[in-house]
């Protein structure tokens, strides 16, 4: 103690001698003193600075917003009265009225109604309990035992609390005065001393609470304090904790969040009337016109008349009349038994009702049960006597269960007998229907307007037969008709709004040149209705503003009464789709000022399913069925139908349940190892202090701590090899590796621990043998060394049954003999398995095999000489069938009702448990932090403060151990609030994700010390993403006792708490929501009053991870199939790539990231290494910077944006009509004229005369339907063709490409042919020289004209090549004297299967030096002529290009040619995405195209048409006609496709064998036979049943024969006979295209190439110092010694874009590498192919040898086992979606240049990838049958509908379409030419000519600027 002095003392002095002290902002500087002391103890009444001048000036300090208590502190006024003490002297609840149901004790102070006569004095005075009638406790020393606030003397007698301990003897013998524990010192000045011995603060003395156990805190207090309870509205009820919720005291309903609304009740017996306030009166006091309960409740709703046949009593009472005189009182007040005269009534007393049957025991029922089977009379007569024939009237009708009902009843079309035989049988009723009235064929009369509305009205149905609308209605798509003229009037007449389909944006011309439809004739309706607006049909009056359309124009909910203005019925959801057997729950209520009561109902008086509850507006379904689809009506109770929102309608669709199929177990390769969850990674990635696998099984059990399978663990706990084990060594130190040893092998000469040399009878330990070191003297200790090989690998794959036994083996030799090692998923196998290993043969058998032990079970095999693994792993897959339906987990589940909705955070309904195991998370404690929580008393709310919350001292916080903590807080510590309660927050390691803790436990072990009252608080809080969710205890834990608390993460466990909103469960959504980010984990530290000392110990928390730690699978956690672009268990991240929009359900949407491009005036690409630089156009100073902004092309280099004059792709050139020299600095191109040069044709007197199809002064513009000004077109601008069926086009916005041939390797299948016998193509005697690169032929034998024949690639549609060029490279040696005879045939032929040929003349003659000589034909009209020498129009060029069946190339110049040779040739192409060449196909036309049209010059007839041979050009295309049998076919020949209904033929017109009928006039086949004729591609077997068969997935029809909606070609090899259609998402229909497959191949020369190295992800390249060696069509790169990277050969431009006709088919190519000593190869991803944000890679199965030429193909489809690399959760087999997503554009194609460790030198030639073409290469084996032809709705284009149409534009934002986004119309008031989304999200237009703006809205004839 005198320490402390000494300590305070220096501490003053310190202080004294400083100049003046400086107090914090919050704190108050006493003057006199130096001293800084808290601001709130400013003016608080007590003295704190020495000389009290922190109370000085205190009388005027309090605003007017604010109540100042007697000792002068300033509280909020609102705080005065609130029923809580603020103020420290209680003055702020002093003089506070009471409420009227309070009751006011003698001394004033209010309490509850409830606490009246409860047997506990509540009153200080015991008024509250005078007066009360006897109860079993009625407060008097009598009774048998005492109240919580009284202590028990022995004797039985019982004493108020507050003398225990005070000093005085109460109970005869003293004992209220015995352990009392008298202190010996008395408390300080401002505490006061409890009679316990304890102190409590000063202000707690007279609060009106007891805050000491005796409560003589509260002895001797004045009665002037009266607190009050707050006050709350006539609808409210007051709950315990002091707030007000809306509901009603003891009415069986918890309103309250304690439930204290409903405790104390005393709930009414049968006798007496629950009154609504609380209470009960005798049942008689009802309705006696005096009220008798305190709410008047008893007087309400009474009935004062009484149903015919029920007696009513003399208090309003109704009773059935058979109680009548019964001598039995029944009515409350007997009435029912008064005035009844004379004997009892007998069996023949007349005293019954004539309806009712006498039972001859003063007792009447209704005649109705008489002999109905069930005993009414209470002695049975009603039962006797009953025979089949008998009814007791005669005029009574018998049902066929028994029972009798009046002959009137009879066939009166209601069902009055319960089997409802009274109405079997019937005549049809006569017809009683009104005009205005359809009659139903079972008599029944509706209103004519629901005839024909699509919804049967009629029990029969007759209602909705032989429907069809007048010539002059419209039938809406439900199948109602209305006026024709209600059509396309931008209002929905129709119910389902399908009169506005398919409109136009502007009525057509002829529309106004049309007279309107007569409108249909006013009706007149029957009473009850009235008709609606448009005069076509009558409704029922409580129809109208009913909240459902009934009328066609709308009309009958127009202009009704809003919400606002009385009922307000609102459903949560208001529809819901799920599949059968679940549970459905609909929510209703009325948010209107009503606040109606309201009931689920179904439509036509259906009943709700079975088990069906409906409370208080909650419709609750269990286990729903397919049958109980439909329409759920919400009503309010108690108001008419026609009340404006009386009810509301919900729809529910049940889906059947179909069982999701068992994922297929895949086995890793031979190098990899297989992770917990079935990923693979290399094995040498394994305990590499690395998590690879996405469980992070890789590193586990790879602790130093423990023994790896291979270890034996000593006594000592040290690890050593098992191999060490009984070696003669001791290894571990303590000889327990050479214990238990075997005994010797019987006759050996040595022991078992001992090595036998070959002679000399020597032995030798057992760790010499194969030690290096020669110890028999024979040396046969080191014969024959060798590391293990295993002979004899255990089986790949197991499948077994839950709880079968799990046996498997391995084999192995080397020298020493080898040990077998066993180890499952790299870790220790289960315990129960037990292993043997002799001689080399290990076995491994594992009894009851459980789910849990599935997975990778590794053979291990080790020696002094190494160790080895058998390849493969052996992969036990148990077979497990879950209960629980799509859309739910639980593996655990037993039934239905223990699954897990899948949560997915609302972005899959796909789920499983996850494939992890239960461990206890305890990272250990970094930090120790308390947090104080503010808890209002009043409304529940929760304020975490991070803040100080004790004055003049904080708690010390102590770590125990690894996962506890001590909280004590010094004795002179002081809370700042009373409402401040203080927590541990746990530390930042258990914040973040904790989605894998749900299903699990937060534990932990509580001590304190406090016996105080309790504490009100959570025991557990947890915020997270705006979640404040809590856990509470109902018993607080005991002091001074070890209390172990657990918290399941779990839907029930939790409550959700904000500030607006009551208390409320959580739901499983919220919990995950909160667990997904983690902000807090507060555990409660203090449970009652009193000094703060707790110890929180154990605290662990359940988390999931691959090892198995023994305590179970995380059954709980979900593993979702995340969408693309989501990532995580719970789909809770944004993969790679995408980023999070707070848009969306939950969490967000994951959108993907735009590549941020480099800014305008520079080029590069930063995501993979290349930087901006500024624009070189063509120089980067500015006075030659002609172009401000410019790109980055595929082939790295850059391509400037031109300004006109410039041309150029770094505008290094002046355009025609301009002169200058962009590269001289200073210089500039100027226009040499006025007028734009492409345009005009002449300029005289300084006018422009403009070419044919340009106009504009200047000539700079295109005529209306031409497009593309260029001086190449000989009109300036280029005609829209169109095939002649649209005149609306524009220049395509796809970019030059090229098809191009050298020869290399190959002749590539270019053929001669002689014009006079060209059916016979030459192939022999053409040479291949590798060396010169050229094909050449010397084998002339006549003077014909020789042609080179291009291949198959070079024909079909080339309608893109228009504009382009045709090049080629060729030379000719004539014989000597020969060149003197030149032929004069056409250098080119293009030769169409549309039977046009034209022709192409070169204008320089081509010399006969034997010299190559290069010729570049242009694809323009005006340099080609017809075959009878008419020149071509661009017409006949396009339709020539639409369908190409040869290109000829003249080869022989002259009459006699000694040799010809072609050494190169190339076509340009379009194509629509950028593969390198920065060049638009800008002389392309891109047509608008009508329906039934595709491709560029809509040259071909889409999905669903074919050609017809009348029309102009190609002629039209028209629907196909397959007599409604089928919407396919052929697009040109017309011949159907599967056809249905039994029917075949060209045109389905046909009846299949077997069936009759004639399908081609409408009658349909029917008929058939048992007989089998099942189709063998699409049957699972030949067999039938009733001549149908059994067919594949995607197959149907009874013979199989045809794919099924949304699949397409049949085909006997695909296990599911017909392939899902992909169409991009956009579409489900589409069919097989007669394409072929045929080869892109690449020739590689030293000039052009394209190849370049990279690795996986491109951010490093390698564009130089390749080998090319071009005879081989081989290009190569040399390494350096043992680099670390890993290189890939990344493929030239043409095999990038969209490649989509590429599925199914191949890509290969030839591989040589060369390795340096030591290396080995090492399987890695073979193929990388990169598109739509999508990777997918291919393994190699085959091993690569090196010095060779390895062929390698692979098959662009699944079943090629391709991967797809998807974020952070490791690869998964690729399905045809993701294929086809990639192809549809491709960036990269990435093939492993390294396929040895340690790589010399790699070289890749004949690289090659199918496309499917329309030529047929008359191969069978090339038809492309995986190749898909989509039919594709407005905007799309594409056989996979890939590629926006012309006027839309691709939205990369939005995928809810499909997995390339979708395509959005161009918002360019179709003025534009293209349009395209830039990557700030804003659509860019790109304006036809005449047209500018934004959005193309300004144009005119010419524009000026």
């Amino acid at each position: 103690m005198k320490k402390y002095i000494v300590c305070v003392s220096a501490v003053l002095l310190a202080l004294a001698k400083s100049s003046e002290a400086q107090c914090r902002h919050d704190e108050f500087l006493c003057h006199g003193s130096s001293q800084c002391i808290p601001l709130q103890q400013r003016c608080d009444g007590n003295r704190n600075c020495p000389n009290n001048e922190d109370e000085t000036d205190c009388s005027v300090r309090c605003g007017a917003d604010q109540f100042t208590c007697q000792n002068g502190a300033c509280i909020p006024i609102s705080a005065k009265c609130d029923s809580k003490y603020d103020c420290q002297d209680l003055s702020d609840e002093r003089n506070c009225p009471c409420k009227p149901t309070d009751f006011q004790c003698n001394n004033g102070v209010c309490i509850l109604p409830h606490l009246r006569c409860n047997g506990v004095h509540n009153c200080q005075d015991k008024s509250d309990e005078i007066g009360c009638p006897s109860s079993p406790r009625p407060g008097t020393p009598d009774y048998k035992y005492c109240t919580s606030d009284q202590f028990k003397c022995k004797e039985g007698t019982c004493i108020s609390l507050s003398k225990r301990c005070d000093g005085k003897f109460d109970c005869g013998q003293g004992e209220d005065e015995l352990s009392c524990g008298y202190p010996l010192s008395k408390c300080p000045e401002g505490t006061f001393e409890c009679a316990a011995g304890f102190c409590i603060m000063g202000y707690k003395r007279c609060n009106g609470i007891k805050d000491c156990p005796s409560g003589n805190d509260e002895d001797g207090c004045p009665t002037t304090i009266t607190p009050v309870t707050p006050a709350c509205a006539t609808d409210e009820v007051l709950c315990n904790d002091g707030s007000c919720v809306s509901g009603k005291k003891c009415d069986r309903s918890f309103d309250c969040p304690d439930g204290s609304d409903e405790s104390g009740c005393s709930f009414c017996t049968p006798d007496q009337f629950p009154c609504q306030g609380g209470g009960c009166i005798a049942e008689h006091l009802r309705c006696d016109g005096t009220i008798h309960c305190s709410d008047g409740s008893d007087e309400r709703n009474c009935v004062f008349t009484c149903p015919e046949d029920q007696f009513r009593c003399g208090n309003g009472v109704c009773l059935d009349n058979r109680r009548v005189c019964d001598t039995h009182p029944d009515c409350p007040d007997g009435s029912d038994e008064q005035n009844c005269t004379g004997p009892l009534p007998g069996p023949d007393d007349k005293r019954c009702l004539p309806s009712q049957f006498d039972c001859g025991d003063s007792s009447c029922i209704n005649s109705e049960f008489r002999c109905d089977g069930y005993q009414d009379c209470k002695n049975g007569r009603d039962e006797m006597e009953c025979s089949s024939t008998y009814c007791h009237e005669e005029d009574e009708f018998r049902c066929s269960d028994g029972t009798c009902i009046p002959n009137s009843a009879f066939c009166d079309g209601v069902r009055h007998c319960r089997d409802g035989s009274d109405e079997l049988d019937c005549p049809p009723p006569p017809s009683i229907c009104t005009v205005n009235e359809f009659q139903c064929d079972n008599g029944e009369c509706i209103p004519n307007y629901l005839r024909c509305d699509g919804v049967s009205e009629c029990p029969d149905r007759s209602d909705e037969r032989e429907c069809q609308c007048r010539t002059d209605q419209f039938q809406c798509s439900n199948g109602t008709c209305i006026a024709g003229n209600l059509r396309c009037n931008r209002r929905n007449d129709c119910s389902d709004g399908s009169d506005e389909f398919n409109c136009p944006t502007q009525p057509p011309p002829f529309v106004t040149e049309q007279p309107l439809p007569p409108r249909p004739p006013q009706i007149t309706c029957s009473p009850g209705t009235q008709p609606c607006h448009s005069g076509d049909r009558c409704i029922l009056h409580s129809q109208f503003c009913d909240g459902r359309v009934d009328c066609n124009d709308m009309s009958d909910e127009t202009n009704c009464p809003g919400p606002s203005e009385g009922l307000n019925l609102r459903t949560y959801p208001s529809s819901q789709e799920i599949k059968e057997n679940r549970e459905v729950v609909f929510q209703c209520r009325d948010e209107g000022p009503f606040r109606a009561r309201v009931r689920w109902t179904r439509p036509n008086g259906e009943p709700l399913p079975p088990g069906s509850r409906d409370h208080n507006g909650r419709l609750e379904i269990p286990n729903i069925k397919v049958e109980h689809s439909g329409t759920y009506t919400c009503e309010a109770v108690g108001y008419p139908p026609n009340t404006p929102g009386a009810h509301v309608s919900v729809h529910l669709q049940v889906d059947r349940w179909i069982p999701p199929p068992i994922r297929p177990p895949t086995a890793c390769a031979l190098h990899e190892a297989t992770c917990s969850n079935g990923d693979c990674i290399p094995k040498h990635q394994v305990c590499d202090e690395k998590y690879d696998c996405t469980d992070g099984s890789d590193e586990n059990r790879c602790n130093p701590n423990g023994c790896e399978p291979n270890e034996f663990r000593c006594a000592n706990k040290k690890c050593v090899l098992k191999t060490w084990r009984c070696d003669s060594d001791d290894d571990c130190g303590d000889g327990s590796d050479e214990e238990n040893c075997a005994t010797n092998p019987p006759g050996s000469l040595c022991a078992y621990h001992q090595f036998a040399c070959h002679s000399n009878n020597q032995c030798i330990p057992r760790s010499y043998h194969c030690d290096l070191e020669r110890d028999c003297i024979d040396g046969s200790d080191e014969i024959g060394c060798s590391i293990p090989v295993v002979s004899k690998p255990p089986p790949p794959m197991v499948n077994l049954e839950v709880g079968s036994t799990f046996e498997i083996t391995c084999t192995a030799v080397g020298v020493p003999t080898p040990e077998i090692v066993w180890r499952l998923n790299w870790g220790h196998i289960p315990p129960k398995c037990r292993t043997t290993s002799d001689n080399g043969f290990g076995t491994l058998s594992c009894p009851n095999i459980q789910v849990e032990d599935q997975g990778a079970y590794s053979c291990e095999v080790i020696n002094i000489k190494g160790t080895v693994f058998a390849i493969p792993d052996t992969i036990l897959v148990i077979n497990q069938n879950t209960v629980c339906p799509a859309g739910y987990f639980n593996e655990e589940a037993r039934s239905q009702a223990e699954c897990i909705k899948c949560f997915c955070f609302g972005q899959s309904t796909k789920c499983r448990s996850a494939d992890l195991f239960i461990y206890h998370f305890q990272p250990p404690f970094d930090t120790l932090k308390l947090l104080g929580v503010r808890i209002d008393s009043n409304t529940g709310v929760i304020d975490i403060r991070d803040e100080p919350i004790y004055r003049n001292a904080q708690p010390q916080l102590t770590g125990l151990g690894r996962n506890g903590v001590h909280a004590q807080l010094p004795p002179y510590g002081q809370i700042s609030s009373s409402d401040l309660v203080p927590y541990f927050a746990m530390p930042e390691n258990y914040h973040g994700n904790q989605l894998k803790s749900y299903g699990g436990y937060l534990r932990f072990t509580v001590r304190h010390y406090n016996r105080g009252y309790t504490i009100a608080g959570p025991t557990v809080i947890l915020t997270g993403n705006g979640y404040t969710l809590l856990s509470r205890h109902n018993i607080s834990p005991p002091s001074n006792r070890d209390e172990q608390i657990e918290v399941r993460f779990f839907e029930g466990e939790w409550v959700k708490r904000s500030d607006r909103q009551l208390e409320t469960p959580a739901t499983r959504e919220e919990i995950m929501m909160a667990l997904a980010e983690v902000d807090n984990i507060l555990i409660k530290l203090q449970y009652n009053e009193g000094p703060l000392n707790t110890t929180i110990t154990n605290i662990e928390m359940d988390s999931a991870g691959a090892p198995n730690s023994g305590l179970g699978p995380a059954s709980y956690v979900e593993e979702c199939e995340c969408p693309v672009g989501y990532s995580g268990s719970s789909c809770e991240r944004c993969a790679d790539g995408f980023v999070r929009h707070k848009t969306g359900p939950w969490l967000g949407q994951c959108y993907r990231v735009q590549p941020q491009p480099c800014p305008p005036g520079t080029y590069g690409d930063p995501s993979r290494g290349r930087p901006c630089e500024i624009c070189p156009c063509p120089l980067t100073s500015p006075s030659n910077q002609f172009a401000r902004t410019c790109s980055l092309g595929s082939d790295g280099e850059v391509t400037c944006d031109c300004p006109p004059g410039y041309v150029g792709r770094r505008c290094e050139q002046c355009a025609p009509g301009y002169s200058g020299n962009p590269l001289i600095p200073g210089d500039s191109c100027r226009a040499s004229s006025y007028c734009n040069s492409e345009g005009t044709s002449l300029e005289e007197q300084g006018r422009c005369r403009c070419k044919d199809y340009v106009d504009g002064p200047t000539c700079d513009t295109c005529k209306a339907n031409t497009f593309h000004l260029s001086g190449e077109n000989q009109f300036g601008c280029i005609a829209c063709f169109c095939m002649g069926v649209t005149r609306q086009c524009s220049s395509s916005t796809w970019f030059r490409d090229q098809i191009s041939t050298t020869f290399t390797s190959s002749r590539d299948h270019f053929t001669l042919i002689d014009t006079e016998r060209r059916e016979e193509p030459i192939t022999d005697a053409i040479r291949l020289d590798q060396n010169q690169r050229e094909i050449s032929y010397s084998s002339f034998s006549n003077p014909n004209v020789h042609y080179w024949s291009l291949p198959r690639r070079y024909l079909g549609n080339k309608i893109a090549s228009y504009g382009g060029y045709l090049k080629y490279t060729l030379r000719y040696v004539p014989l000597p004297g020969g060149q003197i005879s030149r032929n004069s045939a056409a250098d080119v032929e293009l030769v169409s299967a549309n039977e046009i040929t034209l022709l192409y003349y070169a204008r320089e003659q081509s010399q006969p030096t034997g010299s190559p000589q290069t010729f570049v034909v242009p694809l323009l009209e005006q340099y080609w002529q017809r075959s009878d020498g008419q020149k071509a129009d661009r017409e006949h060029l396009l339709m020539a290009l639409a369908d190409l069946n040869a290109i000829y190339i003249k080869a022989t110049y002259n009459t006699n040619t000694r040799e010809s040779a072609l050494i190169s040739v190339s076509l340009d192409t379009a194509n629509e995405y950028n593969t390198g060449s920065s060049e638009r196909a800008l002389a392309v036309e891109q047509c608008r195209c009508p329906e039934g049209y595709t491709g560029l010059s809509c040259e071909d007839c889409a999905v669903g048409y074919t050609r017809a041979e009348e029309g102009i050009y190609l002629g039209i295309c028209e629907p196909c006609n397959c007599n409604g049998n089928s919407r396919e076919c052929h697009p040109e020949t017309g011949v159907c496709q599967n056809c249905d209904n039994f029917t075949t033929g060209d045109n389905c017109e046909l009846c299949l064998p077997g069936y009759e009928g004639d399908p081609a006039n409408g009658i349909p086949c029917v008929g058939g036979s048992s007989q089998c004729n099942c189709d063998q591609q699409g049957a699972i077997s030949p067999e039938c049943y009733n001549g149908i068969c059994r067919c594949k997935t995607n197959v149907e029809g009874n013979r199989c024969n045809r794919c099924r909606p949304g699949t397409f070609g049949l085909s006997g090899g695909n296990i599911h006979g017909c392939q899902t259609c992909f169409c991009s998402g956009v579409a489900t229909e589409c069919v097989e295209g007669n394409l072929f497959y045929e080869q892109i191949p690449i020739f590689i020369d030293a000039d052009r190439h394209g190849f370049t190295l990279t690795d996986q992800y491109q951010t490093q390249r390698i564009d130089s110092g390749f080998q090319i060696h071009t005879s081989m069509n081989e290009i190569g790169y040399t390494f350096r010694p043992s680099t670390s990277e890993r290189w890939f050969w990344s493929l030239p431009r043409e095999f990038t874009g969209n490649q989509v006709k590429s599925y199914g088919g191949r890509l290969e190519f030839t591989q040589r590498f060369t390795q340096r000593p030591q290396a080995g190869y090492v399987p890695d991803k073979s193929v990388i192919i990169i598109g739509n944000g999508i990777t997918i890679y291919w393994t190699n199965p085959q091993s690569q040898i090196p010095d060779v030429p390895n062929k390698v193909s692979v098959v662009l489809n699944p079943s090629s086992n391709w991967q797809r690399l998807d974020g952070n959760q490791g690869p998964r087999p690729a399905t045809r979606e993701d294929i086809m997503t990639v192809l549809a554009n491709i960036d990269v194609i990435l093939i492993n240049a390294q396929p040895s460790s340690d790589t010399e030198s790699a070289y890749i030639s004949d690289v090659t990838l199918d496309t499917a073409i329309e030529q047929n290469t008359f191969n069978p084996q090339s038809r492309a049958i995986e190749v898909e032809i989509c039919r594709c709705p407005t905007g799309y284009q594409g056989t996979s509908c890939e590629s926006c149409a012309p006027g839309f534009y691709r939205d990369t934002n939005d995928f809810s379409t499909g997995p390339l986004g979708s395509c959005s119309r161009c918002p360019c008031n179709n003025h534009e030419q293209s349009c395209y989304l830039a990557p700030n999200n804003r659509v860019v237009c790109n304006c036809l000519p005449g047209y500018m703006g934004e959005r193309c809205v300004t144009g005119g004839k010419y524009l000026f600027l």
